[in-house]
Parts: structure tokens; sequence; C-alpha cells
């Protein structure tokens, strides 16, 4: 009972660590777990949207046939366009920060190329030059919007009457036509039936949150029993836990 009182004083003289570990700790995990509950018992989206890529679009061009504008209005359709500039140093700190998630390039002389290309002038079909971020697969996914865009404007540039066809006129039908889907086409989000385990949203938040309560009583219990401990090794008090009390006998005084 002495060790057990001797061991509440000494917590009480060191209340600083009981509370930040218990108190400020619980606090804070509570509100953590609270947090946690709201978001589980939110409304789900019912309508499925994708990650938004940051795309800039750099333009050597000269916006020949405004094939820039287009690229831009057409990646803007499913990712948000941000400007860069046009140097080494501005690219490669975009790229290695993750500011943007895909940098296409418009090569000099691309319009003229695309266009021979698609008038079946040339065999070899002129790029755009792309670089994606190491960290992001929306970079990847706008990668393959670029190159839909020149397959769906060489598409539509080759659908068009002989006398009527040019490159502008061909990615202004492309930029139409994936204007006009982006407002018709939508992927629902459907809830289908799973077995019941019996759990209601209320009782597993319930106890999530018991759970994450017991974390600074875990925690706390180990610093507590360090601080006995530590204190009990001093070298005065172990001195004088392991002394042993000396008996003297009156008959003779002196030791027994």
């Amino acid at each position: 009972m002495n060790t057990c009182k001797a061991a509440l004083r000494i917590l009480k003289a060191r209340k600083l660590y009981v509370i930040i570990y218990l108190v400020l700790i619980g606090t804070m995990m509570f509100s953590i777990s609270w947090q946690i509950m709201r978001g589980s018992t939110a409304a789900g989206a019912t309508t499925y949207e994708p990650e938004s890529a940051r795309i800039a679009v750099i333009d050597r061009d000269d916006d020949a046939e405004h094939v820039a504008q287009s690229l831009r209005s057409y990646l803007a359709l499913d990712g948000e366009m941000v400007t860069i500039d046009d140097d080494s140093i501005s690219l490669q700190q975009a790229v290695a920060s993750n500011y943007v998630d895909l940098i296409a390039i418009v090569p000099q002389g691309f319009a003229e190329r695309y266009l021979q290309y698609a008038d079946n002038a040339t065999a070899t079909q002129p790029t755009i030059d792309t670089v994606v971020s190491y960290a992001s697969g929306a970079g990847s996914l706008a990668q393959l919007k670029v190159n839909e865009f020149l397959s769906l404007t060489r598409t539509a540039y080759l659908g068009m009457p002989q006398a009527q066809r040019t490159l502008d006129a061909a990615m202004a039908t492309t930029l139409d036509a994936a204007t006009a889907d982006m407002k018709q086409s939508h992927i629902a989000v459907v809830s289908s039936d799973s077995e019941d385990d019996g759990t209601t949203p209320g009782s597993s938040a319930f106890a999530g949150t018991l759970k994450t309560g017991l974390y600074p009583l875990l925690l706390v219990m180990p610093v507590c029993t360090f601080l006995v401990v530590s204190t009990f090794n001093d070298n005065e008090i172990r001195r004088r836990l392991y002394s042993s009390p000396r008996v003297w006998c009156r008959w003779k005084r002196s030791k027994c």
C-alpha cells in the first residue's frame, strides 16, 4: 500500500505528462474519430467524377491553324488548364514539383506537317510532345486524350467535302462533338445489393470511436510506468528501498 501511494504521489508530481498523453492526445483522437464518423454517414455521390488533371499546353507553332487553341479547349473538358513559361527551368520545375500532371508541347511546323499527313501526302504522323508527371495517373490519361484529339481530327477532316477541308474546321467539329458528348453522357453510381451483416452505420461508427479512444489509454500506461520505475531507480530512493531495518535487543543493548 505504501508503494502504491508513493507511485501515485510520483504521478501527481509529474501530472504534466499525464495531461499531455491522456487528455490532449485523447481529445485529438476523439476529434479525428468524430470527423471519420461524420464522413462515413455522409451521402455518397450519385455520379462518377474522375480525377481532374492539371494540364499545360506550350505553343511553339504560333497557333498555326489554331491547333494549340483547339487542343486547350479539348483538354479543358476533362482537365484543369494551367499556364507555365516556355523555358527549360520552368518546365522542369513544374514536372518535378508535381505542379502539372501533363505538359503538351506543340512543336514548330506541326500544323503544316499534320495537314500533309491528313491529306495522305506523307505516311509519317507528326506528334505532339508530351511530358507526364511521374506521380500522376491522371496525367497518363490526359496524354491519351491528346492522341485521341489528333485521331478524331483526322477522321473529321477526311469526312468533310474536298472543297471544305481545313484543319481548323476539322478541329472545331471534333471539339463540338466532344462538348455535346460531355453534356449527354454520365456514369451513374448504382448501389448493389449485398449481404447484410447486421451492423448498422451508427454502431460501427461508435465502435470505431471507442477503438480510437483506447489509443491514448494504451499510450499513457507505459509512460506512467516508466515515470514510476525511473523514480524508484533513483540512487537515493533505491538505497532506502534496499536497506534492511536494524533490530536492537534492549536487554543486551547490542544488535541481535
